[in-house]
């Protein structure tokens, strides 16, 4: 993972996504089905949020060290003025995941909200927001000239939560969703523009490595090259957006890729290891070089069928309004 330009982070309309965000915290958390909760959720993610939520984290989720803080997580990024590393999130569900989860942590006073939704209690809901260390350890959070601000927040928030339940859009995700571009079998998917990071790389060759569509009579040796392209070739394509000519080019390094000289590498699972990293050094050096694309013969089986899986979803869309 690593920090990603503000300009190339997730962006949604808060008024527009609200609605998602507090139904999936609330399902997430296990929260009373009641108005009152969800209207709780509005009004949390009104005074963290501006007009826009970025990176799929509406509250604001901030980690210390940048990356790895949650499950989830793809990245971080900073806003102008302020050092505090904000987390972002491939899908809105990741970030419900994550702040369920945090709120989890006793040290900071935080279950007593998680067991106040639960209890279907709005207002000891906010009071446990208000006096845990969400806003500070050491004094009330949301507080302005001796008011609760979330209270003020809640009570207008109120007339939302009723007409979207009332029209049924509280359950659905909203028609702007960005459509998802899928590959590798439909095991990875990536909203159409989303940027492509560091951590998005190690996830597709992690879940190409456990998925068994790699495991064949090729050998060891031969499936560690093979998911060493690939991330060799995803890792020249960081800060892209995902879209579909981006999966053209891929497909076309790959292809180029699999049709190397088989002498760069013989998958031969008795091969030394010494002699493998070698070939493996000696293929990278032909592969990104522009002046060595030779078709001469499939490189191992591994690639190819890593390729037929990329070529086989690479137009598979998903993403019309769906309710739950």
């Amino acid at each position: 993972m690593s920090q990603l330009a503000l300009g190339s982070v997730d962006k949604k309309p808060r008024d527009e996504w609200r609605k998602w965000f507090a139904y999936l915290f609330n399902q997430t958390a296990n929260g009373a089905n009641s108005r009152a909760i969800l209207a709780v959720w509005y009004a949390w993610i009104t005074a963290e949020s501006g007009k826009t939520i970025y990176g799929n984290n509406p509250l604001n989720l901030t980690c210390s060290k940048g990356d790895g803080c949650y499950t989830g997580q793809n990245g971080y990024y900073r806003f102008a003025g302020n050092s505090r590393n904000f987390a972002s999130f491939a899908t809105p569900k990741d970030g419900a995941q994550a702040v369920i989860g945090l709120l989890s942590i006793e040290r900071y006073r935080y279950p007593a909200i998680l067991k106040a939704a639960r209890a279907d209690n709005w207002q000891g809901m906010i009071e446990a927001i208000s006096a845990s260390c969400w806003v500070s350890c050491t004094r009330p959070g949301y507080v302005s000239g001796g008011n609760i601000t979330l209270y003020s927040i809640w009570n207008r928030m109120r007339l939302l939560v009723d007409a979207d339940v009332n029209s049924g859009a509280i359950g659905s995700i909203p028609a702007t969703v960005e459509k998802q571009l899928g590959a590798f079998w439909d095991l990875i998917s990536f909203p159409v523009g989303h940027i492509l990071t560091v951590a998005d790389v190690n996830r597709i060759v992690d879940v190409l490595d456990k998925s068994g569509k790699l495991d064949g009579g090729f050998g060891t040796t031969g499936k560690a090259a093979a998911l060493a392209i690939i991330r060799g070739i995803l890792m020249q394509h960081v800060g892209d957006a995902w879209t579909k000519a981006l999966q053209d080019t891929l497909q076309e390094k790959f292809n180029l890729a699999a049709g190397l000289s088989a002498d760069a590498f013989v998958p031969d699972p008795l091969k030394g290891a010494a002699d493998a990293l070698k070939a493996i050094g000696d293929l990278f050096a032909k592969l990104f070089d522009p002046q060595t694309y030779v078709r001469a013969g499939a490189l191992i089986l591994g690639l190819i069928l890593a390729l037929t899986g990329f070529k086989m979803l690479m137009d598979a869309t998903t993403g019309t309004p769906v309710s739950v």
